[in-house]
């Protein structure tokens, strides 16, 4: 599954599978080691 067909059943509304992408994607930026910027 590409990140664009993950994406697309997100937006479908199908809880588990947004569940799947936030996790997925967080495990991206995390191994990628992209810091989350501070909220001014």
């Amino acid at each position: 599954m590409t990140w664009e067909e993950l994406a697309k059943k997100a937006v479908s509304g199908d809880t588990a599978d947004v569940y799947a992408l936030i996790v997925a994607m967080a495990t991206a930026l995390d191994s990628a080691e992209i810091k989350i910027p501070e909220i001014k």
